[in-house]
């Protein structure tokens, strides 16, 4: 059990942790309402602060390394990147002229091949660079096809390498050419919560009260199997 004591510097800095991610080179970062960045060492339970104060007064909400070894973070109104080598902070704020963070709690980042990073809130995506510049902007309501009144609640890539969306609008993919989100196709059109993917190309679709087995055949997704009240599900998957 770990716990956070304010007279002990060895305790955890955030007493609730809000999100936690792998570390590439071991052990967990965890970030919380202490607005502290951890590092955990799950084996000894052994945790090093890393930075405090990771967004100002604002509270972190997500944490992920990326590729080459830097840690980003979402908070409310804030994205910053941490570089653990050098113990370089960078933070953008929704208020800066240049670069932004996107309005809302960040509580989505993923990162592409490139190295470019989407940041997702309930109703605004951004792409950046690795250096943290702005590459895109979706706003929800826009002619980029992100659903109004706080849609969005899962990202990730997906089999087809493309981002896809859980939205109030059902299962939506980013379609490159067209710079806009569109339906996945053979996807549901209901509320989506969350989703996951399984071995033989199975996807896991859950919304409220139903959990859909589907099957990705490289183009479109075909449901093989409901799960709901009638195998006990509860009222909300």
């Amino acid at each position: 059990v770990l716990r956070r004591h304010l007279d002990d510097p060895a305790s955890a800095g955030n007493a609730f942790v809000y999100s936690s991610a792998p570390a590439r080179a071991g052990g967990l970062w965890l970030v919380g309402t202490g607005g502290v960045l951890d590092w955990l060492d799950p084996r000894t339970a052994r945790i090093r602060h890393h930075a405090s104060a990771i967004c100002g007064d604002l509270l972190p909400y997500v944490v992920r390394e990326v590729r080459d070894r830097s840690v980003w973070i979402g908070c409310h109104g804030a994205v910053a990147r941490y570089d653990p080598a050098s113990g370089a902070l960078r933070r953008w704020d929704r208020d800066d002229t240049h670069d932004p963070a996107p309005p809302g709690v960040v509580t989505q980042i993923v990162e592409e091949p490139d190295g470019t990073l989407w940041l997702g809130t309930p109703d605004a995506l951004q792409l950046r660079g690795a250096d943290g510049a702005l590459r895109e902007v979706v706003v929800a309501g826009g002619a980029e096809g992100l659903p109004r009144g706080n849609a969005l609640q899962q990202m990730s890539r997906g089999p087809d390498g493309a981002l896809w969306l859980a939205t109030a609008q059902g299962l939506l993919m980013w379609n490159a050419g067209a710079r806009r989100f569109e339906p996945v196709p053979g996807g549901p059109s209901w509320q989506v919560f969350a989703f996951g993917f399984a071995p033989d190309d199975a996807v896991w679709v859950g919304g409220s009260g139903i959990l859909v087995s589907y099957r990705w055949t490289g183009a479109e997704l075909i449901a093989e199997r409901t799960v709901d009240a009638r195998q006990g599900l509860p009222a909300v998957a």
